[in-house]
């Protein structure tokens, strides 16, 4: 029986439909936020089993006193005994736990001096009135003896093999003095785990955009005291003040541990939970991020994210740059003009000079290109022999940005901060996230996994959040694509002299560069500037090349969004 054949019952069926669809959607809505909290998730098992089965595998000839502070105030009994009882379980041995109690709650206090019965590598330091945060903790770290102090907050729970997994990374010549770990979250009812975030290895550009560290972190115990602990003022952020002040002062070695040895208890007002519960965290981490670049002297500022608490953007000071354009194609001339004449419309003309190809003369001051009637542009013959080499001799500027992608911004003055981050002499180059037309990214960044390269994020949308962190965060990356890639103007005449075959059809920067361990590249760094996405429309010329996996070959890019006549969308290569 078909309802619309019987009027009344399909109205009747329509209105509750109309009743109930407002419940439905929410309940969809609130199942996607919560579903990995449910038990079943796949998460929550595989982290149960994992918790269970230990991954010890080594003797250890080096045995350092570890020191785990955790400052106290008013913890709930059953969150604070399984934090503790987490260390007393620890598979490692040689440990302190150092309990600096502020607590105001009597029942608090007297269930924190029991434990000291429990096991006699704790001690319980009674703190008569609560300072906050910082100055608990560092009143922990004054009584601490460790070669080593691990920071356990109150209601957290480390791995039963947190501490040996430390220690077994301290077995080399060459120690590490800064050790951090993978996390997840674990609920305040239940224990269900969820959330895991599987870090990058020692990653600056992120840590300027989010203290990524956080949890578990271990740190020479005489770093620890010569920066002078955790600095009140900061409290809110007081950890990622602490780091900062550490890593600018004393360069530590940085050892990242990828396995999740740490559990963050979602409580209910813990940052865990909701960073929102507390708003002052915001103000101090940019507080933090704003004395660490006037220590190190880097010409940026900085601000919160709207709407993403504890993400900050750093702005940095303006720069003059040359946009380099690769070969296009004689078939697409005419849509690269009108491509160009869109994407440089907003930036300021004084800014910039470009470089083309002298096809570019057909259509100079034409409708085609009439927001560029200003600009400076130098035109190459097409006929040159090193096309790139030839253009980098007539840059003007100290950034160049070299492109072989079209490709539109996202957001307003991408090219111009993608410049200025390149201007900064920590870093060897800076790209952006490319995009297609479903918002899926085609080129984020390439990693090495297992020696081999693999693009970051192939595939995913932008932005998501992944056990990897978001898609949208700023990066340091392995390796980049020659899409689009901004560099000063120095280095890359450096890459081209010291370069192999045609910079035209190398896919990345590496591929390019003859020998990537000699001084070419020094400490420099390669930058995913995250915070300004471009959308691909297509290749400038055929015999280019886009970085991208298989999986990729099948999107769905849709130049004729913007051009009618950029003719068919060229097959993204797999290189």
């Amino acid at each position: 029986m078909q309802l619309r054949q019987h009027p009344i019952l399909f109205k009747i069926a329509k209105f509750f439909f109309t009743l109930t669809k407002p419940l439905l959607l929410f309940a969809k809505k609130y199942y996607d936020q919560y579903k990995n909290l449910l038990p079943d998730h796949p998460y929550n098992a595989w982290a149960t089993q994992n918790e269970e089965v230990c991954f010890v595998d080594s003797e250890l000839g080096y045995k350092p006193l570890i020191s785990i502070v955790v400052p106290l105030f008013n913890t709930p009994t059953h969150h604070f005994l399984k934090m503790v009882y987490s260390v007393v379980n620890q598979h490692y041995d040689n440990w302190e736990l150092i309990l600096a109690n502020a607590s105001s709650d009597q029942n608090s206090r007297r269930e924190a001096a029991h434990t000291a019965q429990i096991d006699s590598r704790i001690k319980v330091v009674e703190v008569e009135k609560n300072e906050g945060i910082s100055a608990n903790t560092n009143i922990a770290i004054g009584h601490s003896r460790g070669d080593y102090i691990a920071f356990l907050d109150h209601d957290d729970v480390l791995h039963p093999c947190a501490l040996h997994s430390v220690v077994e990374s301290l077995q080399t010549e060459a120690k590490p003095e800064l050790i951090y770990s993978d996390e997840d979250k674990i609920t305040s009812v239940d224990d269900f785990y969820f959330a895991p975030f599987f870090k990058p290895d020692w990653s600056p550009d992120l840590m300027e955009n989010v203290n990524y560290l956080s949890h578990l972190v271990v740190i020479r115990a005489d770093l620890v005291r010569k920066i002078g602990g955790l600095r009140p003022a900061f409290d809110g952020a007081q950890d990622y003040d602490f780091l900062l002040r550490l890593i600018d002062k004393f360069q530590p070695t940085i050892r990242h541990i990828p396995r999740v040895l740490y559990h963050w208890r979602a409580a209910q007002s813990s940052t865990a939970q909701d960073i929102s519960h507390k708003p002052y965290v915001f103000s101090a981490g940019q507080r933090a991020i704003a004395q660490h670049l006037k220590r190190i002297k880097v010409d940026a500022s900085v601000k919160p994210i709207k709407g993403k608490p504890g993400f900050y953007k750093l702005t940095y000071a303006p720069v003059k740059f040359t946009i380099i354009l690769g070969k296009v194609s004689p078939a697409k001339y005419q849509a690269c003009a009108r491509w160009l004449n869109k994407l440089l419309a907003d930036i300021d003309y004084q800014n910039y000079h470009l470089i083309v190809g002298d096809w570019f003369k057909k259509f100079a001051g034409s409708k085609d290109t009439d927001d560029l009637t200003k600009a400076k542009i130098t035109m190459l013959p097409d006929t040159v022999a090193d096309y790139w080499s030839a253009a980098v001799a007539k840059a003007e500027h100290p950034v160049a940005i070299c492109i072989k992608a079209a490709a539109l911004s996202v957001t307003n003055d991408a090219l111009a901060e993608l410049a200025a981050v390149a201007a900064d002499p920590r870093h060897f180059a800076a790209a952006p996230i490319l995009v297609g037309s479903n918002k899926r990214i085609i080129d984020s960044g390439i990693t090495n996994l297992a020696g081999f390269p693999k693009q970051l994020f192939e595939g995913r949308l932008l932005p998501e959040d992944t056990y990897y962190g978001s898609t949208e965060w700023v990066r340091n990356v392995d390796d980049l694509s020659t899409n689009i890639v901004s560099l000063r103007t120095e280095v890359l005449k450096k890459i081209l002299a010291n370069g192999q075959g045609n910079y035209g059809n190398a896919p990345t920067i590496n591929t390019y560069i003859r020998n990537k361990n000699d001084k070419l590249n020094g400490d420099g760094r390669y930058v995913l500037w995250a915070h300004s996405p471009f959308e691909f429309i297509g290749l400038l010329d055929t015999s280019g090349s886009v970085f991208a996996t298989k999986q990729l070959l099948s999107l769905t890019l849709d130049s004729k969004t913007y051009f009618d006549n950029w003719g068919e969308m060229d097959e993204v290569k797999h290189d």
